[in-house]
């Protein structure tokens, strides 16, 4: 008797929008949190969260971008539904600086390599563990040999390689094709011999829009949780109780990962929110928030650092 009294007063508390199903689920499957750290800093430009590709680009064809799709009862039914958000259609900017310089000791990591980029945290680190005849001989003349190389196209003109720089990260990348081990022996040697080494290039830098954030945080509560194989468990238990919500994946490298937003005007959400904060699923927007925290100090050292032309 046990057994249907239990799933007649789970299903009466649902009906009271109270998530029964979704706690349940949190508490049996913990893997259903998704934490969003920082990535380790290695020298992988690819291994930095690329919030610039989570800008609304439409998930169905037909949709303009930022509309995202959502589920919610309506009429009887639990159905699927589409909503245009401007904030993640602007989520991330993107200014270009065409004639922009650094030193050559201001690069802390690459896009392209013979060698696994994710298996170091320095560009000493590579060149001292794969290619240690490029610098075994620190002097200028072996600078210059290095520098030399054709496969470093940032000093030829309209160079297909540009610096880049995540401004929640702070770092800056070469955006290279090629001469990886060749660049890094180049700054490698020129570091343990006093010498100036000037880039200059186009440069890329990403950011997260303050004001899309503050937007988002305004209508919705953000988290992150599986989107692969648990997804479909977190549907049928927001289907149990009737709740709406919007998804979207997030960018690499949490590809594995959904951004959840709960409508805060919506009925039954601020039940299922409360929820989700008690049993310790990420809080996404709060994440954000702490992101632009980082940009805004990441920027201060770059304007004072930043050599224009």
């Amino acid at each position: 008797m046990w057994q249907p009294f239990k799933f007649f007063y789970d299903a009466i508390r649902e009906d009271f929008g109270y998530p029964v199903t979704l706690l349940r689920l949190i508490n049996k499957n913990p893997n259903i949190n998704i934490p969003i750290t920082a990535p380790e800093q290695v020298i992988n430009a690819h291994s930095v969260m690329q919030w610039q590709n989570f800008c609304g680009h439409p998930l169905i064809q037909t949709s303009k971008a930022g509309t995202l799709t959502g589920w919610r009862y309506c009429a009887g039914h639990y159905e699927s539904f589409q909503q245009h958000l401007p904030e993640i259609e602007n989520f991330c900017r993107c200014e270009i600086i065409k004639n922009w310089s650094c030193d050559i000791q201001d690069v802390v990591g690459l896009s392209a390599s013979k060698s696994d980029l994710d298996k170091f945290t320095s560009l000493d680190r590579m060149v001292e563990n794969n290619s240690k005849e490029m610098i075994e001989t620190i002097t200028e003349e072996n600078l210059r040999k290095n520098l030399a190389h054709d496969q470093i196209r940032i000093f030829k003109e309209n160079s297909v390689d540009y610096f880049s720089i995540y401004m929640w990260d702070g770092r800056t990348f070469l955006i290279n094709h090629g001469g990886s081990h060749h660049f890094a022996a180049a700054r490698y040697i020129a570091s343990r011999i006093g010498r100036k080494v000037p880039l200059r290039g186009k440069l890329y830098t990403y950011s997260i829009d303050a004001l899309a954030v503050h937007a988002l945080q305004q209508k919705f509560d953000i988290y992150s949780i599986s989107g692969s194989e648990m997804y479909m468990d977190f549907f049928e238990a927001m289907r149990n109780v009737r709740g709406t919500f919007l998804e979207y994946p997030l960018p690499r490298p949490y590809t594995h990962a959904s951004a959840i937003l709960l409508p805060k005007n919506a009925p039954r959400t601020a039940r299922i929110s409360h929820a989700l904060k008690k049993y310790g699923v990420f809080d996404l927007g709060e994440h954000l928030t702490h992101l632009i925290t980082l940009q805004n100090d990441h920027r201060r050292k770059l304007h004072s650092l930043s050599k224009h032309a």
